[in-house]
């Protein structure tokens, strides 16, 4: 897939015979490109930038201008939707910089012209090497800025274009330094529509998310030499970590090729989340996995991730694993917005119990009975099931639950669980919440007691004992709400 899409879109670039600096397909087809970079992985717009950067080079030896521009309008698109990271597109500006001939000129007036912008606001410190870089070339070319348009120029007409040119760019540059460039993309572009669309889109796919790639311009002119370290498995022969920007954690993991088919027969579908699910598989215990996640460095929504595929890999487990427990209950200690990530996800899975095998179901509800025994949950987390509405998978999933809570941990641990909602005030959701596992209780109750036959006596006997004494209490308390 990847190298047919390649194909079509540079096909588009370099033959279509026109400019497509204004053209709006570009940029429908960067957006996709930026769509399956985030639902599939990396590897499809690394693939096309790679593309990229070998054919514009080959180009620009042959002083094509108008290939060359077309290349580099789709390069900003990329950078604009996420694809590329703004380390890779100023160091093509200091390429560009550094060459500073005529058609370098025109190529980095129309770069900043797309995203300039955005530049700034993303690292507006790199300005300052540029700016650098530029009085060099300044003084170099004995070019005076401060010059005019309709100053009278000695030379041929060459190089009063040249001048002129350098003039205006250095004046942009300056202006982006000092924030006096507005943004070029108004509510109403299609750079602008076009990232609603995508956000309303991945929305519904659970906004994936994956890192911009953040790879130098000569690694991408190198790769079929040195390999491709921001590909998660590839091998590297650069050996140049030390003046090389470092590749993000999340991309340049490596692990072994049967855990990576694992990993993608597991829909593990981007790199965030197959490195996530091959350190999980891979950890000598708990504390070893935490660890190396943390040596990810995910960043904001990627962080999600974590708790997604935990629980994905609890569910298919062939019998519960306690492994996956106490890794939650680490990142709740770490961070207690873990703790509202679980809950979060816990729900999304309540509502899709009928697409679960049993095992799953059992997986899941013990993982989520040891969370609210030790509280990494409360019983809170119960809020969104509709008690009186419950199908055979969701009654099969508070059953296990409230069986492990109840019969697993000491009086005082559910009397502590039970707490958390007794004392809470006010919010009706609580008060529908004790309403709801109270009718859960009683209908256990009968269920239990006209039960004639258990593999467990004993452990059936301590159940029934706790779903009484857990229905006393959430009648006790609602009583007395009845009449405050």
């Amino acid at each position: 897939m990847n190298e047919c899409l390649t194909q079509i879109i540079l096909l588009n670039c370099v033959n279509s015979g026109q400019s497509l600096i204004h053209s709006v397909p570009i940029i429908a087809q960067a957006s996709l490109v930026a769509i399956l970079h985030l639902l599939i992985g990396t590897e499809v717009g690394s693939a096309l930038v790679e593309e990229i950067a070998i054919k514009f080079e080959e180009l620009y030896l042959q002083q094509k201008s108008m290939e060359c521009s077309n290349l580099l309008i789709l390069l900003t698109h990329f950078y604009n939707f996420q694809v590329v990271h703004c380390v890779l597109i100023y160091d093509l500006i200091k390429i560009l910089l550094n060459r500073f001939k005529e058609l370098d000129l025109e190529l980095l007036l129309l770069l900043l012209k797309n995203c300039g912008f955005q530049l700034r606001s993303d690292d507006p410190s790199a300005l300052k090497e540029i700016v650098l870089i530029v009085q060099k070339q300044v003084t170099d070319h004995g070019i005076d800025i401060s010059e005019t348009k309709k100053s009278k120029e000695e030379g041929d007409e060459d190089q009063k274009n040249f001048n002129f040119r350098a003039r205006f760019l250095i004046q942009m540059i300056f202006d982006l330094k000092n924030n006096k460039v507005k943004n070029n993309h108004g509510e109403d572009s299609p750079v602008v529509r076009l990232k609603k669309i995508m956000k309303g889109y991945l929305s519904k796919r659970g906004n994936p998310s994956e890192s911009p790639l953040r790879v130098p311009w000569k690694d991408l002119l190198d790769s079929k030499e040195k390999g491709k370290w921001w590909i998660t498995g590839s091998a590297w022969a650069g050996g140049g970590a030390l003046t090389s920007p470092t590749p993000s954690k999340s991309s340049s993991t490596s692990f072994d090729a049967t855990l990576m088919a694992m990993a993608r027969s597991q829909r593990m579908n981007t790199d965030v989340r197959r490195n996530i699910f091959c350190i999980l598989m891979s950890s000598d215990d708990y504390l070893d996995a935490f660890e190396k996640i943390q040596k990810l460095n995910l960043q904001n929504k990627q962080e999600r991730e974590i708790i997604s595929v935990l629980l994905h890999c609890c569910a298919q487990e062939k019998s519960y694993n306690p492994y996956y427990f106490h890794l939650a209950t680490k990142f709740c200690t770490y961070n207690k917005n873990y703790r509202f990530t679980i809950q979060f996800l816990l729900w999304d899975k309540f509502k899709m119990l009928s697409t679960l095998s049993l095992r799953g179901i059992g997986n899941l509800a013990s993982l989520t009975a040891n969370l609210i025994a030790n509280h990494s949950l409360t019983l809170g987390a119960l809020k969104i099931v509709e008690f009186h509405k419950l199908d055979s998978h969701s009654v099969l999933f508070i059953r296990l639950l409230f069986t492990t809570l109840l019969t697993e941990y000491d009086e005082s641990v559910l009397i502590a669980c039970l707490e958390k909602i007794l004392s809470a005030k006010d919010p009706q959701t609580i008060v529908g919440l004790k309403e709801g596992i109270c009718h859960f209780m009683i209908q256990e109750e009968l269920h239990q007691s006209n039960s004639t036959s258990s593999k467990n006596p004993e452990k059936a006997k301590l159940y029934l004992k706790r779903i009484r004494l857990v229905r006393k209490a959430l009648e006790k308390s609602i009583r007395q709400e009845v009449f405050i």
